[in-house]
């Protein structure tokens, strides 16, 4: 090892001066600690301490004595060294130790309101605290003074964003990056800075950095997610989602699939000026993908319906059989469950579905002639099936005066489709 040739006789010292300014040879301490900062970094802390302790090193031997969890003993070196000699950096360690705010004070004070350290340390205190309010100003010394300290502006930036200074927090994130910028997180917190100032075009932007430097975290990929939406992104919406699906196993996102599917279907205008309706066949295979994770999900279907009979091609008797599959599916996910006419919301749903699957078998029978009876048939049998649930149950329980109205709404709806799809049926067997 290097640091026992300086106890080594066999060379003599004739030959060792020969070349002694030559080699710049740094003296034995250092090499030393060099050595202990080696060890605690490989976790022998216990030797690294008996070197600090040796050259007298008190930062490190405070820092090792923590680091095995001998507060008291540390707190007793602090204060022996601080009756020896008084510096602001022990000051700021007995604070650290102790977490009483006045010692950072003192510190902050024996160096003359120069110590960058005294109020990063203390801002840490107000942060760790939540005190939001009160470290903001810590760390704006701290910076200040040593502008190159990224974590601390970091902090900063964090303790914006929770107390509502989010020009500050956007301006601290970006002095952040700019001193690291494979820091994913502050990519990421700047973004949220950027969202809640309404700037989302720049968030988006910082969130595809956030991305570049961790491609796994699907935290991420959410927010990204929702802020190509907002921004109408379409594609990399899709791209999004695909990766969201890699991450997470049976991943779906109902409301941005509706907002994705609804710009497709109406043919609603990107970022970059172009319909989103080019997008419909690989939002077609997004969907079939999703599907055949989530099963049995009745919004998935619905939506696949939806975008499967949109635009031209939705015409086509391929695609019109697709939609009455895809809503045949929606309608039993829907009424899978037992009892869901005791649910609110889950009445308004199957009346939904039920109103859309009956529209679909209506369409069809008329696209196709010989199947008319059949499909006007099972439409009728869905219908009568709902309402008698639905009549059952307002029978059965005393509900509230907005939930009977809201029954006595699908039960009219429900009852006026059954009349049409009767009158149709009857229409079609007397030809």
């Amino acid at each position: 090892m290097l640091t026992d040739f300086y106890s080594e006789t066999a060379c003599p010292v004739s030959d060792r001066l020969r070349l002694f300014h030559a080699v710049c040879l740094p003296p034995r301490w250092a090499i030393e600690k060099e050595l202990a900062d080696l060890l605690v970094k490989l976790g022998v802390v216990s030797s690294a301490l008996e070197t600090y302790t040796r050259w007298q090193l008190w930062n490190e031997v405070i820092t090792c004595l923590q680091m095995l969890g001998r507060r008291e003993h540390a707190e007793k070196v602090v204060r022996e060294q601080l009756a020896i000699h008084e510096t602001p950096s022990l000051w700021c360690i007995l604070g650290d130790i102790t977490r009483d705010k006045q010692y950072y004070d003192k510190a902050w004070e024996l160096s003359g309101h120069k110590s960058a350290r005294a109020q990063r340390s203390l801002g840490y205190l107000y942060l760790a605290l939540k005190e939001y309010k009160e470290c903001l100003p810590c760390f704006q010394r701290s910076v200040e003074i040593n502008p190159l300290q990224s974590s601390v502006w970091f902090s900063l930036g964090c303790a914006g964003l929770f107390s509502g200074e989010l020009e500050l927090a956007a301006h601290s994130f970006r002095k952040c990056v700019g001193l690291d910028p494979e820091n994913f997180e502050a990519w990421n917190n700047l973004s949220s800075a950027y969202i809640k100032l309404k700037q989302k075009s720049r968030a988006h932007k910082t969130l595809q950095e956030s991305l570049r430097l961790n491609y796994e975290n699907w935290k991420v990929w959410e927010n990204y997610l929702v802020v190509s939406t907002d921004c109408g992104e379409f594609d990399e919406v899709l791209v999004a989602f695909h990766r969201l699906m890699d991450l997470k196993e049976k991943y779906v996102d109902i409301e941005i699939l509706q907002i994705l599917i609804g710009a497709i279907v109406d043919g609603v205008l990107d970022s970059q000026g172009e319909p989103a309706s080019k997008l419909k066949p690989k939002a077609l295979q997004l969907l079939g993908r999703i599907v055949s994770q989530v099963t049995n999900s009745a919004d998935v279907w619905s939506l696949y319906a939806k975008l499967t009979g949109s635009g031209e091609e939705g015409s086509l008797a391929d695609s019109r059989e697709k939609v009455l599959n895809y809503l045949q599916k929606a309608h039993r996910c829907a009424t899978v469950n037992s009892g869901w006419e005791k649910d609110s919301s889950s009445r308004s749903q199957v009346c939904k579905f039920t109103n859309q699957l009956v529209s679909a078998y209506t369409e069809h029978s008329n696209l196709k002639p010989q199947q008319s009876v059949q499909l006007l048939s099972s439409a009728k049998l869905i219908l009568k099936s709902i309402i008698s649930r639905l009549q059952l149950q307002q029978q059965q329980q005393c509900l509230s005066t907005e939930s009977n109205g809201e029954n006595l709404s699908c039960l009219s709806s429900l009852e006026e489709q059954l009349l049409v799809v009767s009158t149709r049926l009857e229409q079609v067997r007397n030809l």
